[in-house]
């Protein structure tokens, strides 16, 4: 049994999905298959133990302790589940303890229950619900001596194993006194008294499935018949004591294990805010270093996906209030803009017929923060030429005609025309062009639990929205972005939840939204604004899907390790997969599971350069290239860190990891031709594009494409190709916008040294490939770092 390698590798899967309860459950799963302690040949076997079980049984039935045992006998055989040990035996769970019911006396006569302590000691479901101990007394109320006499309820000894079969199915506690219970146990009364703990611990492995096996929906309930035939595998008695103090010793390091991560977690948590603070209360001379020491810990401790929406919010907060980029002097003022706004507005409204906005004067009122030097603070009914609403009468529906949109088409922030209702096209044109959505308009939703989230229109399929969604249409004089920034900060949102009118449907009024307070920046400062925000929320992307990668790898290890500790400790290496031998020779199985995922792109890449007949231009540095160029753009984590090389982006270690384990598992070999390296099959290769680590369909398809763009080029080709991919890359992660000079000089005059013997033409023509092959990075893959690596703030 491998179990102890499992906790060596604790800290790699300690943050994994229910990564704690798991453990517990695989405990568990160990305990009953008889994989958690050693057999004993001293052992009397269970075979012996039975025998005095069933004179146990005749003696309590015959003393009168126990009441003879239903006849519950399915009519079948024991199912054996799995393997067990020669010493263990498979039987029925009635046939280690009598399964006893219980009752409810009439709950309208208050005489038939007592306080606790002052009657007969009485349980219910819900006195388990939370309970944390093993050993249960009484519940939170008593039966009185009538209430037992007249109900069902049967007083079970000591040791009893109260097991609930219903609201919910599978608590398990052990009884510390003489106790009852209602009609929703089947609980367990031991023959022999000593097999009591084992008992309950068998039953908590398996309540999950007989949970999952009981019928019913809303309230499901197993029967005394489904207890009664469980199949139990039982140990000899002196194992099963190994067994419980074994049990009982892990459970114990699983509770200090999840305390221990409880505690992770909340310095992580005050660290992290902490890390925020430094953006949420800027100090104007230190911001610049403060942000770029607050970016560069966030993935340290940053591990679940709401601390990345506070660091969104905190970047839209700081967007809107000026501290996001610096201000220029030469910019025209927010004053001049708004001159020019009005304007605008006023001829919108004039040729529409919209009488004028009448807002609340500002002029007692300022932002609640301290506006930078050129901005103005204003309401937002002056930044659009007008904020209304869909139609407040019941449209008529149709089976063909013009979408209707409700707040469920837009609360993801954008517009999602699946399953949407129709209206009659003769409708729509009824309504006011002003209270119908365009391009580049704005939604934003007003009414329910999800009020407060804009949706910029993209699409100049016509529409109309219920008076759920409000419409805003921005004046040409601003930048559309920036207002989709502004209505998206926490300045807004606030405002909306102070103005909310309703609580079991909340609605903000087209008044209160209207007189939202907000900032004008100059035109200028916006374009740098949104330019900004999109870097950083570029950086919030690909934190949120390296989360994601992360959090599915430790889930992979973590099946991995389980597997792995339930293969048999004496099971020949060709017994057992891939992953658990290499897991035993590496001591890593999350590189394990990389370099499969590896060799499965590299076998592939050689599949495809034989049919192609190229496979002499598959070499070392080809295969570098395929693997980064898999890894950044269809987004297949092989647990890379390339590195700027003369010959590209580059991880050798990686590569040499992959190498050693192809060719400890028969699958390939690179080998020298006197030129370079070139790719061998062994006997196993068609096992690489077997492995359960490999890519779904999607990715795959990605990949393939990927690949046969590669094929036809030579080695250099490659190297360039997948160098400019990169450096393109990088300038995204960084925050440009860059021009395809930068490109190409990031790709050889800033890359390496030996870079710059390559003419600059080879650089373009790769660009030009690049884009013509739709092969455009977008900033998510993993920065190549080298000595010129740049900071996002400058």
């Amino acid at each position: 049994m491998n179990a102890e390698r499992l906790l060596q590798h604790y800290e790699k899967i300690a943050d994994a999905p229910e990564a704690i309860a798991r453990l517990r459950r695989f405990v568990l799963d160990l305990a009953v298959r008889g994989k958690l302690v050693p057999q004993d040949a001293k052992d009397e076997p269970a075979s012996e133990l039975l025998t005095r079980i069933e004179k146990a049984k005749a003696r309590l039935v015959k003393a009168g302790e126990l009441r003879k045992p239903r006849d519950l006998d399915s009519g079948g055989d024991v199912n054996k589940a799995y393997s067990i040990p020669s010493t263990w035996r498979w039987v029925r769970l009635d046939g280690v303890g009598a399964i006893v019911g219980g009752g409810t006396p009439s709950a309208s006569d208050a005489y038939n229950f007592a306080e606790p302590g002052e009657g007969v000691p009485w349980l219910t479901p819900a006195d388990l619900g939370g309970y944390s101990k093993l050993y249960i007394s009484r519940g939170s109320r008593d039966l009185s001596e009538t209430g037992a006499r007249t109900s069902s309820a049967t007083l079970m000894p000591k040791g009893t194993v109260l097991f609930t079969s219903r609201a919910p199915i599978g608590y398990v506690a052990i009884a510390a006194n003489p106790i009852s219970t209602n009609q929703g146990f089947k609980s367990i009364v031991p023959y022999v008294a000593d097999c009591s703990r084992f008992i309950a611990t068998a039953m908590k492995a398996f309540a999950p499935e007989i949970d999952a096996k009981a019928p019913g929906t809303t309230f499901k309930e197993v029967s005394g018949k489904v207890v009664a035939a469980v199949p139990f595998p039982l140990p000899p008695l002196a194992e099963q004591h190994r067994i419980v103090a074994k049990v009982d010793e892990l459970m114990d390091l699983c509770e200090r294990l999840e305390t221990a991560r409880a505690g992770r977690e909340a310095v992580r948590d005050r660290l992290a805010a902490a890390n925020l603070a430094r953006f949420n209360a800027p100090d104007p001379e230190t911001f610049r270093n403060d942000a770029r020491f607050a970016l560069d810990a966030l993935p340290a401790l940053t591990t679940r996906p709401d601390q990345i929406k506070d660091l969104r919010r905190t970047i839209l907060n700081l967007a809107v209030r000026g501290k996001l980029v610096p201000q220029d002097p030469n910019d025209e003022p927010g004053s001049e803009l708004l001159k020019l706004i009005a304007t605008e507005i006023a001829t919108y409204g004039e040729a529409n017929c919209i009488g004028t906005v009448q807002t609340d004067l500002i002029a007692d009122e300022k932002l609640p923060f301290a506006a930078p030097t050129g901005w103005e603070g204003t309401r937002l009914s002056t930044l659009f030429k007008v904020i209304t609403d869909g139609d407040h009468q019941p449209p008529p529906k149709a089976d063909t005609g013009v979408a209707f949109l409700t707040i469920g088409n837009i609360t993801s922030g954008r517009l999602d025309f699946t399953g949407c209702r129709l209206v009659p096209e003769a409708y729509f044109k009824s309504l006011a062009p002003y209270r119908t959505p365009a391009k580049s308009d704005i939604l934003y939703t007003v009414v329910g639990a999800t009020y407060g989230r804009p949706a910029l229109v993209e699409t100049e399929r016509p529409f109309c929205v219920q008076r759920h969604i409000a419409i805003l249409k921005p004046v040409e004089a601003m930048s559309v972005r920036f207002l989709m920034t502004l209505l998206a900060s926490p300045l807004i949102y606030d405002q909306a939840t102070n103005s909310i009118t309703g609580t079991a449907q909340p609605t903000i009024g087209l008044r209160p939204l209207r007189n939202f307070l907000a900032p004008l920046p100059p035109l200028a400062e916006q374009h740098r604004i949104v330019a900004k925000v999109g870097a950083l929320m570029a950086l919030c992307d690909r934190l949120e899907a390296s989360l994601t990668a992360t959090v599915a790898t430790r889930r992979r290890l973590l099946d991995a390790l389980l597997a792995e500790a339930l293969a048999p400790a004496d099971a020949s290496l060709s017994g057992v997969s891939d992953r658990q031998t290499v897991a035993t020779v590496s001591g890593d199985p999350e590189k394990v599971i990389f370099a499969e995922r590896s060799a499965y792109i590299l076998s592939l890449a050689y599949e495809r350069h034989r049919f192609a007949r190229r496979e002499r231009t598959f070499g070392h540095v080809k295969a570098q290239k395929i693997l980064h160029l898999v890894e950044a753009e269809a987004g297949f984590d092989l647990g890379r860190a390339p590195i700027r090389d003369a010959a590209g982006p580059n991880d050798f270690k990686h590569m040499l990891a992959v190498e050693q384990w192809a060719r400890g598992h028969e699958r390939f070999v690179f080998e020298t031709n006197g030129a370079g390296y070139l790719l061998r099959q062994l006997s196993n290769f068609d096992k690489s594009l077997k492995t359960e680590h490999g890519p779904d369909p999607h990715t795959r398809a990605i990949a393939t494409r990927l690949i046969d763009i590669l094929v036809p080029m030579d080695t250099r080709q490659a190297e360039i190709f997948a160098t400019v991919y990169s450096a393109w890359n990088n300038l995204l992660i960084e925050g440009k916008a860059p021009t395809d000079t930068e490109i190409v000089c990031a790709a050889r005059d800033d890359w390496h040294p030996d870079k710059l013997k390559l003419p600059a033409g080879e650089f373009f023509a790769a660009l030009a490939k690049l884009r013509l092959e739709g092969i455009v990075p977008k900033g998510t893959g993993k920065f190549v770092h080298g000595p010129y690596q740049k900071a996002l703030f400058n």
